[in-house]
């Protein structure tokens, strides 16, 4: 489970670094070039496929406490960020909430959601 568990922070590091390449670099590395933007946009659809199979083989080597938890957490954490993140759009376009929703942070919430619940998750049962 370690070589597993080491190999997905490889992968998921991979990501971060291209797509944060691919969502600065056509605006700071490099101006109207396509094809370094296409490149970067290839790159990293194909380490989102890396990606998934390196989950899929690390919840593989899960027992199952490991995979019950994983899965609530994860359950958890998708029904927070859809109904959450609709919420915020809704009250945005309502006139209720100044601040407009931004991918970034549903995303950032999303991450905080996945860590509490897998934490909280994980003491029900120990």
């Amino acid at each position: 489970m370690k070589k597993n568990l080491l190999k997905n922070l490889l992968w998921t590091s991979l990501w971060l670094l291209s797509f944060a390449l691919l969502v600065v670099g056509p605006r700071e590395l490099w101006e109207n070039n396509n094809l370094f933007t296409i490149f970067a946009a290839f790159a990293n659809l194909v380490l989102i496929v890396s990606m998934l199979y390196s989950n899929k083989n690390l919840f593989k080597s899960y027992d199952e406490l490991q995979k019950t938890i994983n899965l609530k957490a994860t359950a958890v954490t998708l029904f927070l960020t859809v109904f959450l993140g609709l919420f915020w759009e809704g009250i945005y376009h309502s006139g209720l909430l100044p601040i407009q929703p931004r991918f970034s942070l549903i995303v950032v919430f999303s991450s905080i959601s996945m860590i509490v619940s897998s934490v909280v998750i994980s003491r029900q049962y120990s």
